[in-house]
């Protein structure tokens, strides 16, 4: 299984290593206790660099040098969604079969990756909500939610998606939609994972309407 975890990053020098640090950890251990029918689990990180004002590609650098992580730079700055869906692309040419989405300031426990991906089957979606984040966060996720559902049955203000590689459309500017119609499972989970506390405020009502403008002109095109 080869499965590349994809994180947009933007002005994110302060918490990155971190988030990269526990996500390679526990990539590992996954790596390390992976047993379906005996087939190896291949990783890759690819950190998506959205024409930080910061120093974060040199912050994601310092851990690539020593783990499977390849850090790309955008000339502009695009949005998140846009910073995703290239790095998708990018998974999806080193031979992803899955790919996970994951947030520049999610923080993972040892046993995720092996927890989340140990059971998926192909032609589905998972998303991953927080678990712990700051209040306003958790509200104007949920809000999101209930606003999107005539277009969409999760939205992308989850923390972390893993979905089967060959579901992704490119075209598709939400992400969620398309790969929410072509899937034949698509589940929604708590897990374990938390928000690095120097990013809470990054998370603004401008982000939450860039979401669900994608997806309202995704759910129209298609």
């Amino acid at each position: 299984m080869q499965l590349a975890v994809v994180v947009p990053a933007y002005n994110s020098e302060q918490w990155i290593r971190e988030t990269l640090g526990a996500t390679v950890r526990s990539l590992e251990q996954a790596a390390a206790s992976w047993s379906a029918a005996l087939e190896e689990l291949r990783w890759r990180v690819i950190v998506v660099d959205d024409a930080s004002l910061d120093d974060t590609r040199t912050a994601a650098l310092d851990l690539g040098r020593a783990a499977a992580l390849e850090v790309v730079s955008l000339e502009s700055n695009q949005g998140q969604l846009a910073a995703t869906r290239h790095g998708v692309g990018l998974a999806r040419k080193w031979g992803a079969q899955w790919v996970a989405t994951l947030d520049d300031d999610v923080l993972v426990g040892p046993a995720f990756f092996e927890t989340v991906v140990g059971d998926v089957k192909p032609g589905t979606v998972r998303y991953v909500r927080w678990s712990s984040s700051s209040s306003w966060r958790r509200a104007a996720s949920a809000a999101l939610r209930r606003a999107a559902r005539p277009f969409t049955q999760v939205t992308s203000a989850s923390a972390i998606r893993v979905f089967d590689a060959d579901l992704f459309d490119p075209e598709d500017r939400s992400i969620d939609v398309n790969l929410q119609r072509a899937s034949h499972a698509c589940t929604s989970i708590t897990a374990p994972i938390t928000q690095h506390p120097a990013s809470r405020s990054r998370f603004t009502a401008t982000s939450l309407f860039a979401h669900f403008r994608a997806i309202v002109g995704s759910s129209r095109e298609t």
